[in-house]
């Protein structure tokens, strides 16, 4: 609010102030104050709730924690960091948030960071110009359980075997290919009790644990 207060004061700035209005005193006011973020933790997870956020105003939301964490990276260059990017699809789809993430994935490393881009569904990134950049210069590519044609066009995508097609078809959970360099490894993930409780989107699987830790079976 105190740059809205100063823009309207200058005639030139006029539209800019238009502009941050409703993140002052509209529908986004709530951006308009101070936040209890300690950002001298060593780990930071944003949640961005939708509920409460116009659908055509998301993108700029996410871009606006990225650019902050981005920021962050940028300030010490002797600090190794990484910025996570949960469901990137939903910053891709906005032509001007698209831009700014791809050109980050190709600058952050410059200042001693990197970026992870997490989608569910590998066609957000096949779809998207600045997704397809992302993609092919990702070093590193974790690849889960694909349908078969989403498993064709990764194939074609990053110039891999045809045969790799029925391999990403038949992963289960915890099963993926690590993808680095010339190197396909395949591997088979195993999570302690404790991630498995923390993480387990499988809520039938959630209430076993629980009545096996509430029994003494298990400890966490």
């Amino acid at each position: 609010s105190d740059m809205y207060d100063r823009f309207l004061e200058i005639p030139s700035l006029k539209r800019v102030a238009k502009c941050l209005k409703k993140y002052v005193v509209g529908s986004c006011s709530n951006l308009n104050g101070r936040t209890n973020v300690d950002y001298t933790n060593k780990y930071n997870c944003i949640d961005v709730d939708q509920t409460n956020i116009p659908p055509d105003l998301i993108p700029a939301f996410l871009l606006l924690a990225t650019e902050w964490v981005y920021s962050l990276i940028k300030e010490d260059r002797l600090s190794l960091d990484m910025l996570i990017l949960e469901e990137i699809w939903k910053m891709l789809v906005d032509p001007s948030s698209s831009e700014q993430i791809r050109d980050l994935f190709k600058l952050i490393r410059g200042y001693g960071g990197a970026a992870m881009a997490l989608t569910q569904d590998i066609n957000d990134c096949l779809n998207n110009e600045a997704g397809k950049a992302i993609l092919s210069g990702t070093a590193i590519k974790f690849i889960m359980h694909l349908e078969k044609p989403e498993g064709r066009r990764v194939v074609n995508a990053l110039e891999l075997p045809a045969s790799y097609v029925d391999t990403f078809f038949s992963y289960r959970r915890g099963n993926a290919m690590l993808i680095t360099g010339s190197s396909n490894i395949e591997v088979d993930i195993q999570p302690s009790i404790k991630e498995d409780y923390d993480f387990t989107t499988d809520s039938n699987h959630l209430r076993e644990l629980e009545e096996q830790i509430q029994s003494g079976q298990l400890i966490l």
